[in-house]
């Protein structure tokens, strides 16, 4: 294989009804200071002119290969992409996002530089108002561990799939499961797992836009069983393959759970009594020995204090909001 085979990037590019980002985003890629790119763009059965915008980039870049299909969801977006591309080197893009112009130059030379076989950027959240930033981290390699740390506790890898360069194995190896929502915390916790090293790079960011009708912020109740479906898998997965890890992914699912049982306790939605039911059922089952007690701080101790009464916690809540800080001295 050649060297110009060996750094050949496959950019897979679902696109759903995003005409109105679309053109922002094929720009960023086309721009891109590493030039030796594959941009695939899969047209998810768009309504909109979205294939039409597609098949007009692939007209003036060559490197610009076009698919359509009938819409059948991201997951098979991205596998059909993965099928479709030839790059030793795999990236995915949301179709509303963009990315800075040395984003693949600076991820390539990360990964080759420490023999990584997964490089991240820094994402910033695009809101109607600014950016925010996330996450950030000063350590620039990780073994899987330490990289599954930072998922868990939230201070440097996360769970999203589109910041990131993988080696071609990782994506073949772990495919995007077809008919869920919550696909990318289907996959991440296995990618990581099966990585040697992994780079986090501070210099280039991946600007991630926030919709309010977007897939993301659609609400909570559509997404509510597969959430926690893939939340519950993942502690099965890091309890086999990181068990040292275990106490903060269970922290991490009785935060979860109480910071979704108090969104749907303030919104007093008389339709919400079975989600709010079944978050108390799960965060019933997650169990903490008293070594892994011992192991947290205070902070800590007191989160999973109050998700184990959501109810009272939330009533407590609803007292705070209704008459201000005045109320503190009645729960000292």
């Amino acid at each position: 294989m050649t060297e110009n085979i060996q750094r050949l990037i496959s950019v897979i590019v679902p696109v759903f009804n995003t005409e109105k980002y679309l053109d922002a985003c094929i720009q960023s890629l086309v721009s891109q200071s590493h030039r030796n790119l594959e941009i695939i763009l899969v047209d998810d059965g768009s309504t909109d002119k979205s294939g039409q915008i597609c098949e007009a980039w692939a007209a003036q870049d060559g490197r610009i290969q076009v698919v359509h299909q009938s819409n059948r969801g991201l997951s098979c977006a991205r596998n059909r992409g993965v099928v479709q591309s030839g790059g030793s080197y795999i990236s995915f893009v949301d179709s509303d996002d963009w990315l800075d112009p040395d984003f693949y130059r600076v991820l390539l030379a990360q990964l080759q530089d420490n023999n990584a076989d997964m490089a991240a950027s820094c994402v910033k959240r695009v809101y109607q108002n600014g950016e925010q930033l996330y996450p950030y981290s000063d350590q620039k390699v990780y073994t899987p561990d330490e990289a599954m740390e930072t998922v868990i506790t939230g201070t440097g890898f996360t769970v999203m799939a589109c910041n990131k360069l993988y080696k071609r194995k990782l994506v073949t190896s772990n495919p995007f499961p077809e008919g869920h929502i919550h696909e990318d915390d289907y996959v991440m916790y296995k990618i990581i797992a099966d990585c040697e090293r992994l780079t986090f790079c501070r210099d280039v960011f991946y600007h991630y836009r926030q919709r309010r009708h977007g897939t993301i912020g659609s609400g909570l109740s559509c997404r509510f069983e597969d959430k926690y479906d893939s939340y519950f898998r993942n502690a099965d997965f890091v309890q086999m393959h990181f068990p040292q890890l275990l106490w903060m992914m269970k922290r991490l699912l009785c935060q979860y759970t109480t910071n979704d049982y108090t969104e749907l306790f303030m919104r007093n939605d008389s339709n919400s009594l079975e989600m709010k039911k079944r978050l108390r059922n799960w965060r019933k089952s997650v169990r903490f020995t008293a070594d892994e007690l011992n192991r947290m701080s205070r902070q800590d101790r007191k989160l999973i204090n109050r998700s184990r009464w959501l109810y009272g916690y939330c009533g407590y809540l609803a007292v705070l909001r209704k008459f201000g800080g005045n109320c503190f001295k009645l729960f000292e």
